[in-house]
């Protein structure tokens, strides 16, 4: 054992640590815990959003630029049969890309949801107006603010697919979204001014997007009604029970 007085001097001085004083020291409190867990959250949305908006107006700038030369080009190119098949290809394909990079970039900002349907829809309404140039009017009555995450999140879904098909197929020059409650549910409705919705769907797609919404609608216990006229537009009708956050079962 090392015998130097300075060090005998050095333990002399301070007196030993309780095993209480080492245990709060190498242990942070709840407090400390949960502020660490608040921050870095805030820390992913906050990238998460970047990364969104990177995918949205980068990739997603790129893609409409690819979109509108190559339909350039091909006013410049021969009129053949496998010509415009490919060009028709390529143009699905572009479109595509361009729908996967808006459903991802939702999806990237969890926000959304945590701030409020009212909120989310508010961004939906906004986007739509950016990206499509369709003039898209959000009203909201709320009875209750008090709504379940998973009610908000799929009627997000159910409006954000609406939306989609608005800018696709609808030919709408104007749209609203309604958000609307009592004690007993919550409406949603979509409306556009614009072709409607034919008997028999040209779109494939579109005819997923409305049995999605079906679904969707039927998993929590709600039904979903659309009125659509040609050439007048089409009202989507989505109401569900009120489920509050305490007594909404999984």
């Amino acid at each position: 054992m090392i015998n130097e007085p300075w060090i005998k001097d050095l333990f002399d001085e301070k007196p030993a640590r309780s095993l209480e004083s080492i245990h709060n020291a190498l242990h942070p409190s709840k407090q400390q815990l949960a502020a660490l867990e608040a921050y870095t959250e805030k820390i992913r949305q906050l990238e998460r959003k970047r990364i969104a908006h990177d995918l949205h107006d980068d990739l997603g700038g790129h893609l409409s630029a690819l979109k509108m030369m190559l339909s350039h080009v091909w006013k410049n190119l021969p009129q053949t049969a496998a010509l415009t098949n490919q060009y028709a290809y390529l143009d699905q394909l572009i479109n595509a890309c361009i729908d996967s990079i808006h459903t991802i970039s939702a999806d990237l900002i969890p926000d959304l949801i945590q701030a409020g349907l009212p909120s989310a829809l508010a961004y939906l309404a906004n986007e739509l107006e950016r990206q499509a140039q369709i003039p898209c009017e959000f009203l909201c009555r709320l009875h209750t603010a008090d709504i379940d995450k998973k009610v908000a999140a799929t009627l997000f879904r159910i409006a954000q697919e609406a939306c989609t098909n608005i800018r696709k197929h609808a030919n709408a020059t104007s749209a609203e979204l309604h958000l609307f409650s009592n004690e007993s549910e919550v409406q949603l409705e979509i409306i556009d001014n614009g072709c409607g919705i034919p008997e028999k769907l040209s779109y494939s797609s579109q005819s997923l997007g409305l049995q999605s919404m079906h679904e969707r609608t039927a998993e929590l216990g709600g039904r979903l009604v659309i009125a659509s006229r040609g050439g007048k537009g089409t009202l989507l009708s989505i109401r569900v029970p009120y489920f509050p956050v305490a007594g909404f079962k999984d």
